[in-house]
């Protein structure tokens, strides 16, 4: 009897899961037959990061369910090396733009694990969007577009295709709306992106969220000061950088006063004196970070 009665619960949760399967299915926005520009195509390459931003990727994806994420689609794709536009179109296309069920119950934005039979019951579930963008592009990245990985053919979305998706036509959508997102956005802006991402990498932290005084002057510590100084904080107070009281560190700071103290601090210590390649590398795009990106308001 208890076999029956299981045999029939699966019964019905596989139908569920079809129907709640169905309900996931990537919704087009626009339709496929938007006349984008053809920059990319199916044997298009995509193991490069290619130099978009958070905000130039966020341009595109506004009024949907995936907007905020931009952030994170370059991030990734930065720290992956592949290309941040079809990071973006595999995840607008299998989660219809943010709006699927397994994208909404699951913040699972690629569909991962999701099988024909049962999309909704196999495809993985993730605490956060993000955690999803992170984990699925470092596996494609593995598996997909290195050479020897489990997976791979080619790095490009034909060659994903082939053991990615039973959709044979599956690289020539994606492909589709990479156009659509170069259409949108236009040319890449990689000396920022590359700036914005190791700033987020080196400092752990959100570069267009609350930044205080205290971040910050600990930030150009990093960059200038010599190391006989007992703290960021006294580095700051001798070089007239903030005044000697005890709220300095919580202080929002505005970005004519980041660039104000950037251009003193600049005149009167250049920041690539000294130290090794890799050190002087570390504060150029540190400080890039803080010299190109705007507050966001």
């Amino acid at each position: 009897m208890i076999k029956k009665i299981l045999g029939i619960l699966i019964i019905i949760a596989s139908i569920i899961g079809f129907y709640i399967g169905r309900a996931t299915a990537p919704t087009v926005l626009p339709s496929y037959q938007y006349n984008a520009p053809i920059v990319f195509t199916s044997n298009s390459r995509i193991d490069e990061f290619d130099g978009y931003t958070g905000s130039q990727i966020d341009k595109a994806l506004k009024g949907t369910d995936l907007q905020g994420l931009g952030k994170y689609f370059s991030f990734y794709a930065w720290q992956n090396n592949i290309s941040s536009l079809y990071l973006t179109a595999h995840a607008i296309h299998e989660s219809g733009w943010g709006t699927s069920y397994i994208s909404r119950r699951k913040n699972n934005l690629f569909g991962f694990g999701a099988y024909d039979s049962s999309p909704y019951w196999s495809a993985n579930y993730y605490p956060t969007k993000e955690i999803c963008i992170k984990y699925v592009s470092g596996f494609i990245t593995k598996n997909y577009l290195w050479k020897g990985g489990l997976y791979y053919v080619s790095p490009t979305l034909k060659g994903m295709n082939k053991h990615y998706a039973s959709d044979t036509n599956w690289s020539t959508k994606i492909a589709y709306l990479m156009n659509y997102l170069y259409a949108t956005i236009g040319s890449p802006n990689k000396t920022e992106a590359v700036a914005e991402n190791f700033y987020i990498q080196n400092f752990n932290k959100d570069i267009h969220g609350y930044v205080s005084r205290g971040q910050f002057i600990r930030d150009m510590y990093s960059i200038y000061a010599k190391k006989n100084y007992i703290s960021a904080g006294t580095w700051a107070i001798d070089n007239g950088l903030i005044a000697p009281h005890n709220k300095w560190w919580i202080e929002k700071i505005t970005r004519n006063e980041e660039l104000s103290i950037i251009n003193k601090l600049d005149k009167k210590a250049p920041y690539f004196q000294n130290g090794d390649f890799y050190e002087k590398y570390n504060r150029f795009y540190c400080l890039l970070a803080y010299k190109l990106l705007k507050e966001e308001k």
